[in-house]
């Protein structure tokens, strides 16, 4: 007869509630031994069970752990549980301003060591707030209440959307997630960009992506309010070009919620890349070239000074050679202009250089060259002008889809008109005759350029065509009432939780009419007033008289919740960056994270900001308690088990 395998016994709740200091050394692997938090000691369950556990409490090392502990109080006996005087809360301010001031202004936390000491001697002696105690108030005062003042918005407004992107810190991978909603204020609105979280990635894969989206979504309690969720237009977050495929985050997201979710691409991301793209047209490397003159002169005084002479020679003023990077979408332009301003100068001192690169050498000696970069200037402009227009904080999408339908008109007229800019065309007219190039060759590179530019646009455009039909929302003209009916119907389409009653709707565009018979729409054209301005306006007089508009500001708060572009995201970034140094490299993800929360979610003035923390004495009080190193020490305690 076969001998039966002996049964192992593990770790279970009902072990766990009885004898709460016992804990399984592996969790979710081995959950045979256990250890003892008393005596910190560590034992297996086996084959005993229970009662190897109470064979344990019975050994001279655990009576003696259990005789320490008792003697020992916990760190919260020396926690302050009086109420602060007044003295004490106003000290609170002080402390916290403090913080907040250091943080602000990206100061390192080391300096309010100084900072506390001289303050303590030469006005408060009782002020203390040095490095350890600043991290503490941001970290876990701060970065709550900022975090729970959106929360708080949050369950007011019906419609959000998120935005993500993610980047590297030397080897992490990060990933700021950033919800955008309209908030309404005693009629008026105003459009809201707040950073929710920003998570260290294991990975980049749309899984991943997608389950730290998730999880926001239900930290916040967003699962009804999502309508649209904003990345870059990479294969990971919407599947290429044709956005086929149910492995990318947007695809994931809808399967999650189990309904549609508008997708929205950077479109400063497609100008920029239908520049480059156009750009590859040209016979020369515009982009090389830029960058190569830039590293010639960047850290070489001699060659410099040597340029400055030939300034002097040409009678031309020196200005300083700018650089471009293929990261800086605006830098191009710049580049462009200082390097045509200076062309003369840079032209003979490139060609007197006994070691010249060949590729400079060969660009300044074929007459050309400057021809094709007053070309490729007179036309980044439009590109440059586009981009900074589509990164505006409140930019709204169906804005965004406007403006780049206008970018493609502009290039299709410039293709079908043959447009030369004024400076390119008095060069071309002297190369002409000079036999160095003939203008039908000239012209159909260009016409090359601009169809390249106006391919892309139509191609990677086409995503924002169904934004098309909300246009009358912007105001820029009197809206029909068939272009509202049909705005709701597409909203509806996209967005199955936008709910709207047409009935009562019809009522209300009556009233937006009837509004709009004054010269708000003249005034607002004039002076360029911002769509959440000019609904500001209209829905502020519908409530000073009583007029009802919830359907109208429904279909409105969705339209404005839409974002522009990715920008808000790449701001997180760029903050991360003034912060997280090469001399300041030992912040942790978590201490970035407060900051940026601080940063991203308050970001007030610090005049401003003591005024409101003035104001709460609840946030005064966690400032004075001691409970705010509390967290510092249970995390410590959780990854001693982790």
């Amino acid at each position: 007869m076969a001998l039966s395998k002996k049964r192992k016994c593990h770790f279970t709740e009902q072990i766990q509630k009885e004898f709460p200091f016992i804990r399984p050394c592996r969790p979710g692997q081995d959950d045979t031994v256990v250890h003892c938090t008393l005596c910190q000691s560590s034992f297996s369950i086996a084959s005993g069970g229970r009662y190897s556990v109470v064979e344990h409490q019975q050994t001279k090392k655990h009576k003696k752990g259990l005789t320490a502990n008792a003697l020992t109080p916990t760190i919260t006996t020396f926690y302050k549980k009086t109420e602060p005087s007044q003295k004490e809360f106003e000290l609170a301010v002080q402390e916290g301003i403090l913080a907040y001031h250091t943080m602000k202004h990206n100061h390192s936390y080391r300096s309010m060591d100084c900072t506390a000491q001289l303050t303590k001697k030469l006005y408060e002696p009782k002020f203390s707030c040095g490095r350890t105690k600043g991290e503490a108030i941001v970290n876990n005062v701060f970065a709550p209440w900022a975090t729970n003042m959106v929360r708080q918005d949050l369950e007011q407004v019906e419609f959000v959307s998120l935005s993500i992107d993610s980047s590297n810190h030397g080897h992490l991978k990060l990933l700021p997630l950033i919800v955008r909603y309209c908030k309404a204020n005693d009629g008026s609105m105003s459009i809201e960009t707040k950073l929710l979280d920003f998570v260290e990635l294991k990975g980049e894969k749309a899984e991943e992506l997608a389950a730290e989206i998730m999880v926001v979504i239900e930290k916040f309690s967003l699962e009804n309010k999502v309508v649209a969720f904003s990345a870059d237009n990479t294969n990971t977050n919407f599947g290429g070009l044709n956005r086929v495929g149910r492995i990318n985050v947007h695809t994931k997201v809808k399967n999650a919620l189990q309904r549609e979710v508008i997708g929205l691409g950077c479109p400063a991301h497609i100008i920029h890349n239908a520049t480059r793209t156009a750009m590859d047209t040209l016979p020369i490397d515009v982009e090389y070239l830029l960058t190569k003159i830039f590293g010639y002169f960047h850290i070489y005084t001699v060659r410099v000074e040597r340029l400055k002479s030939f300034c002097e020679f040409v009678g031309q003023e020196y200005q300083k050679i700018l650089g471009h990077s293929n990261v800086r979408w605006l830098s191009m332009l710049p580049a462009l202009e200082r390097v045509l301003k200076m062309y003369a100068p840079l032209k003979a001192f490139f060609l007197s250089e006994e070691k010249c690169p060949v590729v400079l050498r060969r660009m300044f000696e074929d007459p050309l060259t400057e021809l094709w970069l007053a070309f490729a200037h007179g036309n980044l402009a439009i590109f440059s002008e586009t981009i900074k227009k589509l990164e505006g904080q409140d930019r709204c999408a169906v804005e965004s889809a406007a403006i780049l339908r206008e970018v493609e008109i502009k290039l299709t007229a410039r293709r079908d008109d043959s447009f030369i800019p004024v400076l390119a065309r008095g060069l071309l007219g002297e190369l002409v005759e000079n036999a160095a190039i003939t203008r039908e060759n000239f012209l159909n590179t260009t016409q090359s350029f601009f169809t390249m530019a106006v391919n892309y646009l139509q191609a990677w455009g086409k995503h924002t065509d169904n934004l098309n039909d909300l246009h009358c929302l912007l105001l820029k003209n009197k809206p029909l009432r068939e272009e509202i009916q049909k705005a709701t119907a597409t909203l509806q389409e996209k967005c199955p939780n936008v709910k709207i009653k047409e009935d009562d709707l019809f009522d209300e565009v009556s009233a937006l009419h009837e509004f709009l018979k004054g010269e708000s729409l003249l005034k607002w054209r004039e002076i360029e007033t911002p769509l959440s301005q000019r609904w500001s306006t209209v829905f502020t007089h519908f409530k000073e008289n009583d007029i009802p508009h919830t359907n109208l500001a429904r279909l409105v708060s969705v339209v404005m919740c839409l974002p522009g572009s990715n920008a808000p995201v790449e701001r997180v970034f760029s903050q991360m960056n003034d912060i997280w140094t090469d001399s300041r490299n030992r912040f942790t993800v978590p201490s970035i994270k407060a900051i940026l929360i601080v940063k991203t979610n308050i970001n007030l003035l610090c005049d401003k900001f003591m005024e409101m923390l003035a104001k709460d004495r609840a946030i005064q009080k966690k400032i004075h308690s001691s409970e705010k190193y509390a967290n510092q020490v249970r995390r410590g305690r959780e990854r001693k088990w982790e």
